[in-house]
């Protein structure tokens, strides 16, 4: 069967024109036999498919590399941001590597590190509060724990110090509000839990002033004799500061105090008991004093029979009363009489008076001699 010279396509002897291509086929026969035409041209096709396909191949391959490469590049400026803890800067350009290389897996991961990173330092930023700041930093320093390597590093770091910033800012704004003696403690727990040089003076400051307000109110309840405060505030303060010898002395100094005041206590107390044991004596037996007694004839010729005595009593006595005898010039008894000092309470160390009155004139004559035989009282 013959060909068409020019498409390969088979056609009959007796057509003029190739039913295939549209071309005038020849008038021999033999050349419409002949393929050599055809063969060359039918090659033409496949050829030119496959050198575009290898063409767009190469395309493709080189066009990957520019991107991978560019990928890279950006991914190692994401790093080198990093290292100087510019994380925004860092997330850009993870960003953008990327845009360029979506399947790039160690830039996936640094992407979201930076993206980490970022939103802590915002969240920082938009804080309403110290207290909510600290809260920040220790979520994230947790979280942090999923991140190793060189990236994560210098972000720890600085999540740390920041940390270590705002717990001295806390610590020091609480002693500058002049706290008491109650709050000092948790101060002196917080400052304790900073692992920085810095809080190690904030730490001997703390300390400081919780020995001087515990000497100072331990020394207020000595100079009053509180002893068991004393001695339990000075505890209270030796268990934050167990190597303190201002107050280790001065706990010494409260116990012997407390031995010399009991022992003091005890000898006033046998002094008071032998003292009301005296007073007592006095007050029954000895209270009262004469000072004086006399016997006078007043202005209309009557005998008077006056005194005064003083009371010697620790405490109020009332209704005293005077027992005295009348004797005559030869010591004869002739008249035994009872009188009431006035006022009717004597206080101790006040004086009072009593007197009586005989309107017989016999007595004038008689009467020359008075003699206090006993006083008698009452107590309260």
């Amino acid at each position: 069967m013959a060909h068409c010279p020019y498409c390969g396509a088979k056609v009959y002897e007796d057509e003029i024109f190739c039913i295939n291509c549209g071309d005038k086929l020849p008038d021999h026969i033999e050349d419409r036999i002949l393929v050599k035409r055809r063969s060359a041209k039918t090659l033409v096709v496949p050829a030119v498919i496959v050198s575009l396909t290898i063409c767009a191949l190469v395309a493709c391959y080189f066009f990957n590399y520019y991107q991978q490469s560019k990928a890279k590049s950006y991914y190692r400026q994401a790093e080198d941001a990093i290292l100087v803890s510019d994380y925004d800067k860092a997330h850009e350009y993870i960003e953008r590597a990327l845009n360029h290389y979506p399947n790039f897996p160690e830039a996936q991961v640094l992407h979201q590190f930076a993206k980490f990173s970022v939103d802590v330092l915002t969240d920082l930023t938009q804080a309403d509060d110290d207290d909510q700041q600290l809260q920040i930093l220790y979520q994230a320093i947790t979280e942090l724990d999923n991140y190793s390597g060189e990236a994560a590093d210098p972000f720890h770091d600085l999540l740390h110090q920041k940390q270590t910033d705002l717990q001295l800012m806390i610590v020091e704004n609480k002693l500058n509000n002049e706290p008491s003696i109650h709050d000092l403690p948790a101060i002196l727990w917080e400052a304790e839990g900073i692992q920085d040089p810095d809080a190690y003076e904030l730490v001997s400051v703390i300390r400081e002033q919780i020995s001087a307000h515990t000497s100072n109110q331990a020394n207020t309840y000595l100079q009053n004799n509180q002893f068991t405060e004393a001695k339990d505030t000075v505890e209270n303060g030796l268990y934050y500061l167990p190597n303190d010898d201002k107050l280790q002395s001065l706990l010494e100094t409260i116990n012997k105090e407390q031995d010399i005041f009991t022992t003091e206590l005890e000898v006033r107390m046998e002094q008071a008991i032998s003292q009301y044991e005296e007073e007592a004596d006095i007050n029954q037996n000895d209270a009262v004093e004469i000072i004086d007694v006399d016997l006078n004839e007043n202005n209309q010729g009557h005998l008077v029979v006056s005194g005064e005595i003083s009371s010697l009593a620790t405490i109020p006595i009332h209704t005293i009363q005077v027992h005295y005898v009348l004797r005559d010039q030869n010591d004869k008894v002739i008249e035994t009489n009872d009188v009431y000092v006035y006022p009717d309470t004597l206080y101790p160390e006040e004086k009072g008076q009593f007197d009586h009155t005989y309107f017989d004139e016999s007595w004038i004559n008689d009467a020359v001699h008075i003699q206090v035989e006993s006083i008698t009282w009452l107590l309260d």
